[in-house]
Parts: structure tokens; C-alpha cells; sequence
């Protein structure tokens, strides 16, 4: 498993900053990818370190279930 306060405190050293971007798990590896703005959030919240934060891409979330007929899809 990824230790992404570890990797955020990698990055900040060098001035960079991480972003997740939940992606189609139609298109992707289930088991390796972030698929849902939950899972995302998730990460982010439990890293709670400025350099890690969420790339919101309209097409990924319309293509979220739950999402359809919110604010966001």
C-alpha cells in the first residue's frame, strides 16, 4: 500500500504537489486505481498535508453513478 504522508513529505521537498484523480473503473485496474470522489476524499482527508489534494475532472465524476443528478453530475 501506498504511504502517501510519506510520499507528500517526498514532494514537498522539491516544491510538488500530489493529485489524486478518481478515474472510470471501466477503464481502469480496480484494485490499483482511485475510482470514486469518496476514495479520494478519503485518502486526502486521512493525509491531511497541503500537497495532496483532489483533481476534479468533470468527465471521471459525470461517469459516476451516484453523482448523476447532484450539483456535480
Amino acid at each position: 500500500m501506498i504511504d502517501h504522508r510519506e510520499l507528500a513529505s517526498v514532494t514537498a521537498a522539491h516544491g510538488v504537489r500530489i493529485a489524486l484523480e478518481p478515474l472510470n473503473p471501466v477503464s481502469l485496474n480496480r484494485k490499483t486505481a482511485i475510482w470514486t470522489m469518496e476514495q479520494a476524499l478519503k485518502i486526502v482527508e486521512e493525509v491531511d498535508r497541503q500537497e495532496v489534494w483532489i483533481c476534479f475532472d468533470t468527465w471521471n465524476v459525470w461517469q459516476t453513478a451516484k453523482m448523476k443528478g447532484s450539483s456535480a453530475g
